[in-house]
């Protein structure tokens, strides 16, 4: 099937393609079967997630035995084709970049730990309260346990910095403040609450606007589907082909998007 008639899946992968509601976290079998008879029907699957390349990538192929035809990684700062080429990337910009770091060492006792993703490189920079848990959510990564000055220089493309509540206010006046250039999504876990950063043009629906420049397929060819707020562009962009999988913390914007689902399985594909 040519790519003019194909139907384009993006889908998240945590909440999502994997159901936290699993709780092994394992794909759902029926979840599992859909996406690659999906596959198998000439159809085209891309993963957009919060998640850097490298990790995505080799654990959807060690575990699933997936390999996507497209990666969205980092919440739309870079996309990668199935043999590892980079399409696009969207690197925070070095003057904001500069300002979030001054930020944090004047308040370091506030902060927690911070996750970074270059284009080279994607690792723990520090975590004050790691544990295997943490280990295993991200997926066997280790803290460097290295000082942010380490980081200066580099071309980031998105940091997750975990905070207490005084510097997550302080980020969000920061953000505030350079809201044309550098944006975040926001999220509340046990270990803190985890703060993305990224270019403000950096959204997963954005990243499919990217890819659309390099590969001609049309809008009605296109599927989404996600479980939080970082998906919502995507709903914005391709709302009536949209599909929310249902969580009880997104209880509050299930409106945004046009169906609702408990599983991807339940999509349907015309």
């Amino acid at each position: 099937m040519s790519n003019k008639m194909a139907k384009w899946f993006f889908t998240d992968f945590d909440g999502t393609l994997r159901n936290s509601r699993n709780k092994d976290l394992s794909l759902n079998p029926k979840d599992h079967q859909f996406v690659l008879d999906f596959m198998e029907q000439g159809n085209v699957l891309t993963v957009a997630t919060a998640r850097p390349y490298m990790q995505i990538k080799n654990f959807l192929k060690k575990h699933y035995n997936l390999v996507p035809d497209y990666l969205i990684c980092s919440n739309g700062s870079c996309v990668y084709d199935k043999t590892g080429k980079l399409l696009y990337d969207n690197p925070i910009p070095q003057r904001e970049q500069n300002e979030l770091f001054k930020l944090l060492k004047s308040f370091h006792e506030h902060l927690i730990g911070v996750i970074y993703t270059t284009i080279d490189k994607e690792e723990v920079l520090f975590h004050k309260t790691w544990n295997e848990e943490l280990r295993d959510a991200y997926f066997g990564m280790m803290p460097e346990n290295d000082s942010l000055e380490s980081l200066e220089k580099q071309a980031i493309l998105s940091m997750r910095i975990i905070v207490d509540e005084v510097l997550k206010e302080r980020i969000e006046k920061l953000v505030e403040k350079f809201k044309s250039t550098i944006g975040c999504f926001i999220f509340n876990f046990a270990d803190g609450i985890y703060i993305d950063i990224t270019c403000i043009k950096t959204t997963k629906g954005q990243a499919i606007r990217e890819l659309q420049r390099f590969v001609n397929f049309a809008d009605a060819d296109v599927i989404v589907a996600g479980d939080d707020v970082n998906d919502l562009s995507m709903f914005e962009e391709f709302y009536e082909s949209s599909y929310l999988v249902k969580q009880e913390r997104n209880e509050s914007f299930r409106d945004r998007a046009k169906k609702i689902v408990d599983q991807i399985h339940e999509i349907e594909v015309e």
